[in-house]
């Protein structure tokens, strides 16, 4: 599992172009690995393990089609931030993110993007998804139900629960790469 290892061997036979190839190997698995590891903070593995290996190639220009969109922020944000400090505000955040993440790869979403307090989440992008208007809606479901559960860890650490909404939308939308 050390992709950083390589082989050194100094003859000019069949083990030399066998380590040159072991070599070679290891810096692509090294590099499939960190392109998962880097990936996976915003997809489900087994949306990585789709696209690594996927024949298609990218394009740049996008295509029509039909996605479900969800949208989730916490309530009262911002009265909530002004009464922690900083500190505090990031380790919420982070243990919320964290947990919702966690919910929305288990039914196939695609995180888009972190919007302040706020979540967008994608399913049926990048991959086509037949089930996308129910991931969408057992993912809201369940976010509820893990944040019903973090805040009674939180009240039980004497720190004040949150509350959350969230809205989902289907319909059809451009998706794809934008620039470079």
């Amino acid at each position: 599992g050390d992709f950083n290892y390589q082989m050194e061997v100094e003859t000019n036979d069949e083990f030399s172009h066998l380590a040159d190839d072991v070599n070679h190997m290891a810096v692509g698995l090294k590099e499939k690995e960190w392109l998962k590891s880097n990936f996976s903070r915003y997809v489900s593995n087994h949306i990585i393990e789709e696209i690594l290996h996927s024949k298609k190639e990218t394009k740049l220009e996008g295509e029509r089609r039909k996605i479900t969109v969800l949208f989730s922020d916490i309530r009262q944000f911002t009265l909530i931030s002004e009464k922690l400090p900083p500190e505090e505000v990031v380790s919420l955040l982070n243990e919320y993110f964290e947990g919702m993440l966690e919910v929305i790869f288990s039914h196939a979403g695609t995180l888009d993007k972190f919007i302040g307090d706020g979540i967008m989440v994608e399913f049926g992008a990048p991959l086509d998804d037949p089930d996308q208007e129910k991931n969408a809606i057992l993912t809201a479901i369940n976010m509820k139900k893990a944040l019903h559960n973090l805040c009674n860890k939180w009240r039980s650490q004497g720190k004040d629960p949150i509350e959350i909404g969230v809205g989902i939308h289907t319909g059809e939308a451009v998706v794809g790469n934008v620039g470079s």
